[in-house]
C-alpha cells in the first residue's frame, strides 16, 4: 500500500522506474495489466534504441495519446526515469511533457513526490533550464522561504548549463539518497541528436 506519493520516485536506479504501474496500480487498478505491459514495452523499446533515444520517445508519444489524461504525468516521469544518463535533451522532453499535462488537464499536483521528483531529474542532468526555472517557483509557492531556500539550495551562484546546473542542485542539497548523481550520469551515445518535436503525446499534421 502506497502511503504517498512521494515513495512512487525510484530510490534503487531510475533506469529501472515503475513509477507509472505502481501508480495505477493503486488509482486505476483495472488498467493495472496494461500498465505493466507498458512498462515491459519502455525496458525492451528503450534497450533497441538506446543509442537513438529519440526513436524511443517517439514511441512513447505515441502510446502516451492512447492514455486517460491523469496517466500522462506518471507515464512521462517513468519515461524520463529511464532516459537518465542519456543525455539531457531525452529525459527532459519527457519531464517537460509530464509537466505539460498536469498544466494542461487541471491535474492534482502532489508537492513532495513534484520536489523529490524534480530532484532526481536535476541530480540525472535531465532537467531543462525552463524546467528548472519551473520548479523554482513552484518551491517559492509551496514552501516557507527558509523551507524553499533549503530545498533549492543557493540556486543563483549555479554554473552554466554545460556544466549541468540542475546536477549541482542536487549535491548542493546534501541529500545521501541522490549522492550517486554528484558525478556525470551513466554514459550514453551522445553523438545522436534528438529530434525536435512535442512529447506530450501530440503529433504535427501528416
Amino acid at each position: 500500500m502506497i502511503v504517498s506519493l512521494e515513495s512512487l520516485v525510484p530510490t534503487a536506479g531510475p533506469q529501472g522506474s515503475r513509477t507509472y504501474a505502481d501508480w495505477v496500480a493503486v488509482h486505476d487498478p483495472d488498467a493495472a495489466g496494461t500498465a505493466r505491459e507498458l512498462i515491459e514495452d519502455m525496458r525492451t523499446g528503450l534497450g533497441r534504441s538506446w543509442t537513438k533515444p529519440g526513436r524511443f520517445l517517439d514511441a512513447m508519444a505515441a502510446r502516451a495519446r492512447r492514455l486517460p489524461p491523469a496517466h500522462l504525468p506518471w507515464f512521462w516521469d517513468t519515461v524520463g526515469h529511464r532516459l537518465i544518463g542519456c543525455g539531457s535533451r531525452p529525459g527532459g522532453r519527457a519531464y517537460a511533457a509530464a509537466r505539460a499535462a498536469e498544466a494542461e488537464h487541471g491535474l492534482p499536483v502532489d508537492p513532495g513526490y513534484r520536489r523529490a521528483n524534480a530532484l532526481l531529474f536535476a541530480a540525472g542532468g535531465a532537467m531543462h533550464a525552463k524546467e528548472f526555472g519551473a520548479h523554482q517557483r513552484f518551491l517559492a509557492e509551496t514552501l516557507e522561504p527558509s523551507a524553499a531556500h533549503t530545498a533549492l539550495g543557493p540556486v543563483f551562484k549555479l554554473p552554466s548549463a554545460v556544466r549541468r546546473p540542475a546536477r549541482t542542485l542536487a549535491a548542493l542539497s546534501g541529500s545521501p539518497r541522490y549522492i550517486q548523481y554528484r558525478g556525470d550520469p551513466p554514459p550514453c551515445d551522445r553523438t545522436h541528436r534528438t529530434p525536435h518535436g512535442p512529447a506530450s503525446g501530440r503529433t504535427t499534421a501528416a
